[in-house]
This record gives C-alpha cells, sequence and structure tokens, in this order.
C-alpha cells in the first residue's frame, strides 16, 4: 500500500489518498478589513455572535464517559479503575448468591470496594433482559439468570455511583449504566436480605 512512498509523505496522507489538510486551514479566521479601500468605516462584527453562545451557553453538555474501550463491559471497566490504584485481582470482592432450582435458578451479587469497604448490589443493568425484580420490605433486589451478569450488574451499579459522585457539584453529568439510580456516598441503599 505505502510502497514507493517517503515517510513524509505517508505522514501528509490521510489514510484516503488524501492530503491531510494544514491544522492552519482549519482554524477560524478574523476577518481582515484592511483591504476595505472604500472609505468606510471596517465593520463591527461583536455585535453579530450566535446569541447561544453570547450567553455562555455550551453547545454539548459535560459528560463523565466510561474508560476508553470499555463502554458496555462494566466488569472490564472496574477492573482498570482498580488497576490503576493497584488492585490487579478484584475478583475476590464480588460475593454471589444463587436462589432456585438448578433449571431455574437465578443469581444476585454484591461488589465491596477494596478501598473503603462499601457494598454495591447488582443493579437493573441496562444491558439485560432476563432480570428478575423481588421486592422485600420494600426493598427491591436484581435477579440474573447467570452468576457472570450478576457481577457485571453490580460493577455497573458501582461504576454508576463513582461517576454520580465525580460528577456532584460540577457541570457534568454522570455516565449512567443501570435503570435504577445511583446514589452518593452516605445514602447507601439497604442491602437485600440475602440467603447465608
Amino acid at each position: 500500500k505505502n510502497k514507493g512512498k517517503s515517510r513524509s509523505d505517508i505522514m501528509n496522507d490521510d489514510g484516503w489518498g488524501r492530503p491531510r489538510p494544514n491544522f492552519a486551514d482549519l482554524t477560524p479566521s478574523t476577518p481582515n478589513h484592511s483591504d476595505d479601500n472604500d472609505g468606510r468605516e471596517p465593520m463591527d462584527y461583536t455585535h453579530m455572535e450566535d446569541p447561544q453562545h453570547s450567553q455562555g451557553q455550551r453547545v454539548i453538555a459535560l459528560k463523565d464517559y466510561p474508560l476508553t474501550g470499555y463502554d458496555g463491559v462494566p466488569i472490564g471497566e472496574l477492573n482498570q479503575t482498580y488497576a490503576s490504584r493497584g488492585f490487579l485481582n478484584l475478583k475476590k470482592f464480588y460475593t454471589t448468591w444463587s436462589s432456585g432450582e438448578k433449571a431455574s435458578m437465578k443469581f444476585i451479587c454484591i461488589f465491596t470496594c477494596p478501598v473503603t469497604g462499601e457494598h454495591f448490589a447488582s443493579g437493573r443493568w441496562k444491558n439485560e433482559k432476563g432480570v428478575t425484580v423481588i421486592v422485600e420490605n420494600g426493598v427491591e433486589s436484581y435477579w440474573y439468570n447467570t452468576k457472570k451478569i450478576a457481577m457485571t450488574a453490580a460493577a455497573a451499579r458501582a461504576l454508576d455511583c463513582f461517576s454520580l459522585r465525580r460528577c456532584d457539584g460540577t457541570e457534568k453529568a454522570p455516565w449512567i449504566r443501570c435503570l435504577d439510580s445511583p446514589y452518593l456516598a452516605g445514602n447507601d441503599l439497604k442491602l437485600p436480605d440475602l440467603p447465608p
């Protein structure tokens, strides 16, 4: 593909055989009125600003996004988040329970933060349709068809809470993975009654 091309030709190619635009060509330029020779005053463009931008409003809302490459993979994203803090194996921080007969077994999971000891029960993960909602003593719990999906839902709940906490008090909106609402530290939800 690149046979016969010099290194500078390859670096200046956008991958489709077209030359890459120069950055200076992409930046907006200010109108140059020095060429106006008709004797009139140069035109004042400051009053022609877009009203949406002149009031300090953002065009795009700020959002807290998942780690690059981990959107839809909560366990991987949570592992990567804690790996940066020195926790390389999080498996021992997931506790799962099963309920029901073997043919109709359901699973729930609680993730325990290795730093704070806070518990996060499986949330109602957006990507899973096989969830069973059980309400006992006013507390909803979400049971899944497989242990892995229950663990994924617990990781998603933890990440939702972490995202809300990072965004609290800022203009950023949290990145939400579960249908149930995340909560701030100190507002922990009551954990469901689980079998021993």
